[in-house]
């Protein structure tokens, strides 16, 4: 089709200047290992983390009280004595002051001289950064990027002198505040590496005694050999030195990083394991490797293997930043997600440089874990939503655990928020009534259902997606109190982040999210269990959609946040609105009292400005007005988080770190650093949920009947796009000329039958036609997978 829809020439992040704080650098990832590329050359850093580096240990010991359940927590918001249930439930979950937290590694500093020029580029089509830096000495040429297909970041820089220094510099050396850890410090050895080694690649014993380890792996009494100081690069033919580096994290993975410290390229190995030793030893097999396979072999796997990736879909886009901004969502979640490893957290494999990671980097379910695989099905990497599926079935024991503990019934309760392998329920990082609400495990199951519905995979289904939602289901049954109106209730529960500090005002019972996402649940439920061939819950489902409290209105048909509660504030949250998307319980292809609930809520909604917006808010408005048919809305929204929220390498920000005036997220008048605002934390959900935004606005798949550019607005009078999921399993490419569809293609991911809404305005169909039925502005065909 290249003749017919010009396609752009790459997609890539350049600094024409370097960047010199870690949130302007230029991100790398392969789903294990991540590195931010930052600094002008004096050094040059690379700050490393790795997904399965968590601090899983739990201190609190309020959940072995007798008063920690949730009978009692009812008991006491219903009374109005909320200081008690604030010692108990709240301030009573001490956990430590630091754990459970996401760990990183440290940073690597590569010292070449400070640049006089810089222009550095990162390459989203190959994940590769590269570019020049121009010294005092010369000109060094920079080629980096962590390799896809092993666990090794690898760098080439041209013109090294013997002057170029090399260090790591740990994150217990550059973050004061990790002292408070605990941990042991970090041990170092020194090796020698053939180029081509008999047998197995493990250093020799030497340095592993020296870390405090046994040649057969048992540990001994460590013993420290101090920390490492720059070493020279050398150039060395046949034999290469290298460095380990090893990290114990109590109760925890530990961790090891090696490199070489002679060689013509920088090739930096890490790996975890259940010992530093352990570690150490795995870190060492996996440099020396890729230390055979060599710099140009590496190189040539890690472009195949991302151009395999990127073969999977494509979107063309008359705006190159628009474009741009789809590619980079699918990209950072490619970056950060690996089956087999743990998912990625707030920041990803990006942890913030020097610190340990805001908001301890953990798990929040109101909305940021759903953002942030939002793009896996429309670009159909389904593997990397397994990552957070495989994490869930991982987990389900202790939350089963949990939930028979705190409400005493079955099934999964999934608290707001979680911390790697840490027992759930330590609220930690958040308000504990938001921690209490029911819709985290929902909106969780909303994730296992999408995974199912983009792929129809019966088998996945059986092993994962219905299991984790059965025991979803069961919490819900067993919770949900009938009282003398005959309908179900939620007694108690909280509508993210509304009044999340003040638990007087947060605490409510029968939030529309809550109601919403029960009454999709049991239709999944329905669905799951039709696909199975079996009807173990689907009588209690229907029971319980058909008796659940209605939605909380207001006199002019307003969503609430709960009865009696109308949305009174600018907010970041459209929970109330959740009925509406990502629900879609109420849509637009409704009944007539569906289509006024809906036109009169996001009429409230808006009539409230946008002060209180977040860019995730903004991100998330992206979808919902696609799927309202708003393309205008989307755009704008769309526009807006470009602008607003993205710093100058396209992360997103917490916060309107320009302070256009557009958002209360802004630093206060005059509050700068230097030439910089304040910023808040990079958080990567927003920039993945544009992603999947830019999907709805393409194609949809809900309700049994796929759309095609249902949300393109007026500026994109070209557009195409290649082998888009979409809800039933349905692979879609379509081109668009001059504001009208030209052509589609739609491939079957099973047998089944398609619906098409009519993409041509009515045109007539160019070639046959036969088996195809077309009624009411939607054609029919049944089609083998």
């Amino acid at each position: 089709m290249s003749n017919q829809i010009k396609l752009n020439s790459g997609h890539f992040v350049e600094h024409r200047a370097p960047p010199m704080i870690w949130q302007d650098g230029l991100p790398l990832g392969n789903g294990f290992l991540g590195a931010m590329v930052w600094g002008d050359g004096h050094p040059l850093n690379f700050t490393l983390d790795c997904a399965d580096l968590w601090d899983n240990r739990q201190a609190t010991t309020a959940f072995d009280s007798p008063d920690y359940n949730y009978a009692n927590l009812c008991r006491l918001i219903k009374n109005k004595q909320f200081d008690q249930a604030q010692k108990i439930f709240g301030s009573g979950i001490k956990s430590h002051a630091l754990y459970p937290t996401k760990i990183s590694i440290g940073r690597m500093e590569l010292d070449i001289g400070p640049a006089q020029e810089y222009c550095c580029r990162l390459d989203l089509d190959r994940a590769v950064v590269s570019g020049r830096l121009q010294t005092k000495p010369g000109a060094h040429d920079l080629t980096s990027f962590v390799s896809k297909t092993r666990h090794v970041m690898c760098v080439r820089v041209s013109n090294l002198s013997k002057r170029a220094r090399l260090k790591l510099r740990p994150l217990s050396e550059i973050c004061p505040a990790m002292a408070g850890l605990g941990y042991p410090p970090p041990e170092y050895a020194t090796s020698v590496c053939g180029a081509n080694p008999p047998g197995r690649a493990t250093p020799p014993a030497e340095p592993l005694r020296a870390m405090g380890v046994m040649q057969n792996g048992s540990a001994v009494t460590p013993r420290p050999t101090g920390k490492m100081s720059g070493k020279v690069i050398v150039r060395s033919s046949g034999v290469s030195r290298i460095q380990i580096m090893a990290q114990a994290i109590p109760g925890s993975l530990s961790y090891a990083v090696a490199w070489n410290i002679t060689g013509d390229d920088i090739l930096v190995a890490v790996e975890t394991a259940a010992t530093a030793a352990a570690a150490a030893e795995k870190a060492a097999d996996t440099l020396a490797a890729a230390m055979r396979a060599g710099f140009d072999k590496l190189y040539r796997e890690h472009i195949a293997s991302w151009r395999q990736f990127w073969s999977a879909s494509a979107v063309v886009l008359p705006e190159p930043a628009a474009e741009f901004f789809w590619y980079y969502g699918v990209y950072l979640l490619a970056s950060s997600a690996r089956r087999g490893h743990m998912p990625p957290g707030l920041q990803g494999v990006w942890a913030m440089d020097g610190v340990l990671p805001p908001w301890r980097g953990d798990y929040h379910n109101d909305m940021n874990v759903q953002e942030t695989f939002w793009p896996a099905g429309v670009s159909g990497h389904l593997d990397l939503l397994d990552c957070w599926c495989d994490y869930m079935q991982e987990r389900l024991p202790a939350v089963l655990q949990y939930t028979r503990q705190f409400f005493a019934t079955e099934g999964a309760f999934w608290p707001c928020v979680m911390f790697g392998k840490a027992p759930p329920g330590g609220g930690g990082s958040v308000w504990y009534a938001l921690n209490y609400s029911w819709s985290h495990g929902l909106w969780l199951g909303w994730l296992v259902w999408l995974r199912w519905r983009y792929s129809m995979d019966r088998a996945w289904l059986r092993r994962a997606g219905y299991p984790l939602l059965a025991e979803i289901f069961k919490f819900v049954r067993a919770n949900l109190q009938e009282e003398s109106d005959g309908y179900l209730h939620v007694p108690l529960s909280a509508s993210p982040e509304y009044f999340g500090h003040d638990a007087r005002k947060a605490f409510c019972k029968d939030p529309n999210i809550d109601l919403a996402l029960i009454r999709k649940c049991c239709d999944w439920i329905v669905e799951m269990e039709a696909a199975l061939g079996k009807a173990e819950l689907t009588s209690d489902a229907r029971k319980i959609r058909e008796k659940l409290a209605p939605y909380a209105l207001s006199e002019k048909k307003e969503l609430c946040l709960w009865p009696g509660k109308l949305l009174d504030e600018s907010h970041r949250h459209p929970s109330q609105l959740m009925a509406i998307h990502p629900a879609m319980d109420l849509t637009i292809e409704g009944d007539e009292q569906a289509r006024a609930i809906i036109a009169a809520s996001i009429n409230q909604f808006l009539g409230l400005g946008q002060y209180q917006w977040a860019g995730h808010t903004y991100a998330q408005i992206i979808s919902m007005a696609a799927v309202l048919g708003c393309p205008g809305w989307a755009y704008e929204s769309l526009r807006q988080f470009m602008e607003h929220w993205t710093m100058s390498n396209g992360l997103h920000v917490n916060s309107d770190w320009r302070a256009t005036g557009s958002s209360a997220f802004a630093p206060l008048l005059g509050q700068n650093k230097g030439r910089e605002r304040a910023r808040a934390p990079f958080t990567m959900e927003a920039n993945n949920a544009v992603s999947a935004g830019i999907g709805d606005m393409l194609a949809q798949g809900w309700g049994g009947k796929l759309r095609i550019f249902p949300a393109v607005p007026v500026q994109w009078r070209d557009a195409a796009f290649f082998d888009l999921r979409a809800e039933g399993g349905w692979k879609v490419s379509a081109v668009r000329r001059r504001g009208q569809t030209a052509w589609v293609r739609v491939t079957a991911g099973v047998d089944r039958r398609l619906a098409l809404a009519d993409p041509f305005d009515g045109a007539r169909l160019a070639g046959r036609s036969r088996g195809i039925m077309f009624r009411r502005g939607v054609y029919y065909i049944n089609l083998r997978a």
